[in-house]
C-alpha cells in the first residue's frame, strides 16, 4: 500500500510540536528551580541573622542595641520577600502548595516580630530578671529556627515532587524522539530511494513500482505527454496532446492511484470551430486547436487525463475528492479558453467558446460508455446556448 509523503510530514510536524513542547516543560520546570533556591537563600539568610542576633551578647549594650535594630529590619524585608519569591514560582501553585507557604510565611512574621520584642527586652539596661529574659529569648529563637528549618525541608519535598514531574518528562521526551527516530528513518529512506529512482538511468533503474503517491505520480507526471519517439500511435499530431487510444491507455495507468476519489469525465466541444475552419486557413485552425489545448494541459493534475478525442473535441478525466472540485477545475478551464486571446488573419478577435458535458463516472461502467453518455450531456448545454458546461440534472429536464 503506498503512503502519502504529505501524511508522513504531518505527522512528523506533530513529533516534532510534542518533542518542542515537552522540552518547553522541562526546561521551564528547571529555570522555576531558581525561585525555590532563592526561596532557601532567604530562609538561610534569616537563620543566620537570628543567629547574629542571639549571640551579640550585652558586653556592649549600646552596640548590641545598634546591630539588633539594624538586623531586625533585614530580617523582616528577607521574612517579606519570601511571598513574593512564591508567587514567581508558578509549579509551587500548582502543586498546591501556595497556601501551607502562605501561612508558614505568616506566621514567621509573628514569630520573628516576637523574637525582635524578646532581643530589645534582654538588650536594655535594665538588668532586672536576665535570666528570665534569656530563657524567654531562647525560646523565641528556637521558635524562630524550628519554623525556618521546617519550611526548608517543605521545599525539599517540593523540589523532590518537581523533580519527579521533571524526570517522567524526560522519560516520555526521549521516548518519544527514540520511537520518532527509528519510525522516520525507516519512511524517509523510502522517501529517499523513491526520489533517487526518479533520477536513475540505465541499468541504474529498477523494476520496482514507487512506494510513495507523491513519487508515483511525478512519474507519470514526467511521461503524461509521450513523444513521438515513444507511442506516436497514441498522441494527437496536430495538438501534441494525447488522441482517444492515448486516453484510454492513460486512464488504466492511473485510475488506481487515488481510489477514494470521485472521477469524473467532462468532453468540451469547441463552439462553432467547424465554421470557422472552413473560413480560416489551416495553420492558423492548427494553431487555435493547440492552444486551446494548451491551456486545458496547464489544469491537469498527475491524476488527471486530458485528450483530444474528435475533431473539435476534448475530453477531460479529472480525480478530485469532491464533485464540487471536479465541476470548478472544469469551469475553470471553460473560463480560460473564454478570456483567451484568438484573432484571424487580419488581427480581428476570434471569440471562441467551449460548451461541454460534465458526468461522474461509476464504477459499473466503462470509461467509453461514460465518454459516449458525457457527449449526450454535452448536446444539451449546446441546446441552452452554447458556452457553459451542462450536468446529468440538466439533460434529464429534457424529457
Amino acid at each position: 500500500m503506498k503512503f502519502s509523503i504529505k501524511s508522513i510530514f504531518k505527522n512528523l510536524l506533530f513529533f516534532l510540536t510534542l518533542s518542542s513542547s515537552l522540552l518547553f516543560v522541562i526546561s521551564l520546570i528547571e529555570v522555576n528551580r531558581y525561585a525555590s533556591f532563592n526561596k532557601i537563600k532567604s530562609i538561610k539568610e534569616q537563620k543566620l541573622l537570628v543567629n547574629k542576633m542571639y549571640d551579640l551578647g550585652r558586653n556592649d549594650i549600646d552596640y548590641s542595641i545598634i546591630q539588633v535594630r539594624g538586623m531586625s529590619a533585614e530580617l523582616k524585608t528577607e521574612a517579606l520577600s519570601l511571598n513574593t519569591i512564591s508567587s514567581y514560582d508558578f509549579l509551587w501553585n500548582i502543586l498546591g502548595m501556595n497556601g501551607d507557604f502562605e501561612k508558614d510565611t505568616n506566621k514567621l512574621l509573628v514569630l520573628e516580630d516576637e523574637y525582635i520584642a524578646k532581643l530589645s527586652a534582654y538588650y536594655e539596661n535594665n538588668t532586672n530578671q536576665l535570666d528570665r529574659k534569656l530563657q524567654e529569648l531562647t525560646a523565641s529563637k528556637q521558635a524562630v529556627l524550628n519554623l525556618l528549618n521546617e519550611m526548608i525541608f517543605k521545599n525539599v519535598d517540593y523540589d523532590y515532587r518537581k523533580f519527579s514531574i521533571t524526570q517522567w518528562l524526560i522519560y516520555l521526551t526521549f521516548l518519544n524522539s527514540l520511537i520518532a527516530s527509528f519510525w522516520y528513518y525507516k519512511k524517509l529512506k523510502i522517501i529517499y530511494n523513491d526520489i533517487k529512482s526518479l533520477f536513475a538511468v540505465g541499468h541504474e533503474k529498477t523494476s520496482e513500482t514507487a512506494a510513495t503517491k507523491e513519487i508515483d505520480a511525478i512519474q507519470l507526471r514526467m511521461v503524461r505527454k509521450p513523444t513521438t519517439t515513444q507511442n506516436p500511435s497514441m498522441v494527437d499530431p496536430v495538438t501534441g496532446i494525447k488522441n482517444y487510444k492515448g486516453m484510454i491507455h492513460a486512464y488504466s495507468e492511473k485510475k488506481g492511484m487515488k481510489d477514494s476519489n470521485y472521477t469524473t469525465v467532462c468532453v468540451f466541444e469547441v463552439d462553432n470551430f467547424k465554421k470557422y475552419d472552413k473560413e480560416l486557413p489551416k495553420e492558423l485552425s492548427q494553431s487555435i486547436l493547440k492552444k486551446i489545448s494548451f491551456i486545458m494541459s496547464l489544469y491537469e493534475q498527475p491524476t488527471d487525463v486530458i485528450a483530444r478525442i474528435d475533431f473539435d473535441q476534448f475530453a477531460v478525466i479529472l480525480s478530485r475528492d469532491s464533485k464540487e472540485k471536479a465541476l470548478n477545475d472544469c469551469e475553470s478551464i471553460r473560463k480560460s479558453i473564454e478570456e483567451a486571446v484568438f484573432k484571424d488573419p487580419k488581427g480581428a478577435k476570434i471569440p471562441f467558446t467551449l460548451s461541454g458535458g460534465f458526468v461522474i463516472k461509476q464504477s459499473n461502467r466503462s470509461l467509453e460508455d461514460t465518454i459516449s453518455h458525457a457527449k449526450e450531456v454535452l448536446q444539451t448545454a449546446k441546446t441552452n446556448g452554447y458556452n457553459r458546461i451542462a450536468q446529468i440534472r440538466d439533460h434529464a429536464e429534457k424529457f
